[in-house]
């Protein structure tokens, strides 16, 4: 659903997913759909979201549009009986995130928030080694993004679009403290410091206080380009997801008791694909872990739970409170 720039990269990634079957896609206006589907092979083009929603042949959407509008078009999916992937943020607040679960399971439908950064070969090695214990005890993380974004980019710079640096990047280094380290638990306290201009966020930093003495500090910037790196530390050791963090080929386990190692997990080969953001091939990763939930029969998947991402809506609650934005569509 929507035929944009990481729809479009999707598409490529899901061409290399195993049993994946593309059968439809949908854009405001005919010709943009089938401009697309001509692009990619698709057969079914369609120039509005309910055309495709009303097609048969389609079991599960990815839904690619803009943050404002992931709420309308999930809600449109599964009001049709569709399953839904639809990208982070899954709603601009906390209230947005919990409708669209409450209706998947009055549907008996599946939903995931498209948090791609959990199902990369290089964020589960890091997991597991966390879960194994080789860094002791995990007290710390903290993990940074920023991008110098261009000023012609809509959907960072566009207040009515549900732009900012918060939920287009912010939301990759807040999923990782979550999961790494926070690890299912909510924080005791949240605390946030930011920059607002033109109705958006340009800048922040959050520190979010776990249980057992877990400190997590998050770093997001819509002006300058931040290193990108995850760094988790335990009572015998570290671990530094490699740059890019959100999109991984390496990481870097260093046992106070043992040889620091890095491990690299090169991405596969998409022949022919143009891709318009970084490492984007490891969508396909994301979507095979859709596929085997929904042949498994299951409503939501095991990592990005409908726990996980209402904490995580919970935080950009706050966090948004604290550094005074508000979206128009939420005044």
């Amino acid at each position: 659903m929507t035929c944009g720039k990481v729809s479009s990269d999707f598409v490529w990634a899901l061409k290399i997913t195993t049993g994946a079957n593309i059968v439809a896609c949908a854009a405001r206006n005919l010709e943009d759909a089938k401009k697309f589907g001509q692009k990619h092979g698709i057969p079914n083009c369609y120039g509005s979201y309910k055309e495709l929603v009303q097609d048969s042949s389609v079991h599960v959407v990815y839904i690619g549009s803009i943050h404002v509008h992931h709420f309308e078009h999930s809600l449109l999916a599964l009001n049709h009986g569709k399953h839904i992937l639809v990208e982070k943020p899954m709603g601009i607040n906390r209230k947005q995130t919990e409708q669209i679960y409450k209706l998947a399971t009055e549907k008996n439908l599946y939903v995931m928030e498209g948090m791609w950064t959990a199902f990369n070969p290089t964020f589960v090695k890091a997991k597991s080694a966390i879960d194994s214990g080789v860094i002791g005890e995990v007290k710390f993380a903290e993990i940074n993004f920023g991008v110098a974004f261009p000023k012609d980019i809509a959907r960072i710079w566009e207040p009515q679009l549900g732009g900012g640096a918060l939920l287009d990047i912010g939301i990759y280094p807040l999923y990782g403290v979550q999961l790494l380290l926070g690890n299912g638990d909510k924080p005791i306290e949240v605390k946030a410091n930011g920059f607002i201009e033109g109705g958006i966020d340009v800048a922040g930093t959050a520190s979010l206080k776990y249980p057992n003495n877990r400190l997590g500090v998050i770093n997001w910037n819509a002006f300058v380009d931040l290193p990108e790196t995850a760094t988790i530390v335990g009572t015998k050791g570290k671990i530094v997801i490699n740059p890019p963090y959100h999109a991984p080929t390496s990481v870097t386990i260093s046992p106070s008791d043992g040889k620091e190692e890095t491990f690299q997990f090169p991405l596969p080969d998409c022949p022919n694909a143009t891709w318009n953001f970084t490492n984007s091939v490891a969508f396909t990763y994301e979507a095979a872990a859709v596929q085997q939930d929904l042949l498994a029969g299951k409503k939501e998947n095991s990592t990005i739970t409908k726990l996980t991402s209402q904490l995580v809506a919970d935080i950009l609650e706050d966090i948004k409170s604290q550094i005074g934005l508000k979206y128009p569509s939420e005044i």
